[in-house]
């Protein structure tokens, strides 16, 4: 496991309470399973490279089979890792890859809790090669688990500090960081949109 990146204080809950956040997907388990199996439809045939950023425990990244992961809670990169999952202990708004190296990327219920999302969406969009997929998936504010998560938020541990997006939130954070919207799609208390990106051939930038 590498660890390159800077690190949250210590008081992010995903750092001092990443055991009870990883329990959430064996209590939860059959919406767990309602959720990977909506996600795994917008999965890229083939082997391609695909990272999630913010790959927690690597939950997520197992079930789908996504390789590479990326996290800024060091407990839950251990978990990641000990699950096979190639985890970077990295902040998503300083990618620390190469540029144009994944053909597909994976936000996960990540941008609710991140500092700078269209900072995070940028970085993203370099990391794709040019025409690459990037699948945002956040929680629906208008279902009925959203709502219960929005009335919840404020006793929280994990969404106290967390900004939740409406569509057209999303909508704008993409288009500004340079992504074509290719679909929306909403299942088991999450919306999820595919994006492509706009950035063209490395070899026509120079």
């Amino acid at each position: 496991m590498e660890i390159p990146g800077r690190t949250r204080p210590v008081d992010n809950p995903f750092v001092t309470h990443a055991q009870e956040y990883d329990r959430w997907f064996d209590t939860c388990g059959e919406l767990f399973r309602l959720q990977q199996d909506f996600i795994r439809l917008f999965l890229l045939p083939g082997s391609g490279r695909i990272l999630e950023i913010g790959c927690g425990s690597g939950r997520f990244s197992v079930a789908l089979g996504i390789l590479f992961g990326i996290d800024l809670s060091l407990p839950l990169c251990t978990m990641a890792y000990q699950r096979g999952v190639r985890v970077v202990l990295g902040d998503g708004e300083a990618l620390p890859f190469q540029k144009y190296c994944f053909s597909q990327i994976f936000l996960i219920t990540v941008l609710e809790v991140v500092t700078d999302p269209e900072k995070v969406l940028n970085e993203a969009c370099m990391s794709l090669v040019p025409g690459g997929s990037l699948i945002v998936v956040f929680l629906d504010t208008g279902s009925e688990m959203g709502r219960r998560y929005e009335r919840e938020r404020v006793t929280s541990t994990f969404l106290s500090h967390a900004r939740l997006f409406s569509r057209s939130d999303i909508r704008i954070l993409l288009e500004k960081a340079g992504y074509r919207i290719v679909t929306f799609r909403s299942s088991a208390g999450l919306l999820l949109v595919s994006a492509k990106s706009r950035r063209i051939n490395p070899e026509n930038e120079r």
